[in-house]
């Protein structure tokens, strides 16, 4: 044998030993029980998930699905008609008129707002109600008084219209009339 093949084989032999070495030291037996339980609990989750998918009500719920797609179907042609109805039409043309009303009634007010004048014309309301206010404070007393003497001539002329209502000549002539005295026998 040349020398190549028997440091191969050498190598060889040396490899297979490392290898037998290795393979010895692992342990077989309990990576065996463990990928048995493991295989266990595997089947036992098949199992688990099996029974549950053919507890499952597919059928159930593919009729379920079915009805609801027919009734889907049908509020979709209820709304086809009831958009293609000449009423809806007529109303959102309505609709369509009053928006644009509206839109220039806005627009026209926010003329009027933006106008000069406007705030000119405020300006000169808030200078007279201010000269207004200031004469008022000024006067309350009198005003004060002078309602107070309206009230007082108010009452004298109730007064004086019931005396005129109940005694009219009194008004004219002054006092009443003495009473009258029967004659005496």
């Amino acid at each position: 044998m040349s020398t190549a093949v028997k440091q191969t084989v050498t190598r060889f032999d040396q490899l297979a030993v490392t290898a037998n070495d290795r393979l010895a030291k692992l342990p077989i037996d309990t990576l065996a029980r463990d990928l048995s339980g493991l295989m266990s609990e595997l089947r036992s989750s098949n199992k688990r998930f099996s029974d549950t998918l053919a507890a499952f009500p597919v059928e159930g719920i593919g009729r379920n699905i079915s009805l609801l797609v027919g009734e889907l179907r049908e509020s979709n042609q209820r709304l086809a008609k009831a958009l293609a109805d000449p009423k809806l039409t007529n109303l959102s043309a309505q609709a369509s008129t009053m928006v644009e009303t509206t839109t220039a009634a806005f627009g026209r007010l926010h003329e009027i707002l933006d106008n000069p004048e406007l705030g000119r014309a405020i300006s000169k309301l808030q200078r007279s109600v201010g000269r207004l206010e200031r004469i008022l404070v000024g006067r309350e007393g009198d005003i004060a008084t002078t309602l107070e003497n309206l009230r007082i001539i108010s009452d004298n002329l109730r007064d004086t219209t019931e005396t005129a209502k109940n005694y009219p000549s009194q008004i004219l002539f002054g006092e009443p009339p003495a009473a009258a005295t029967s004659p005496r026998r």
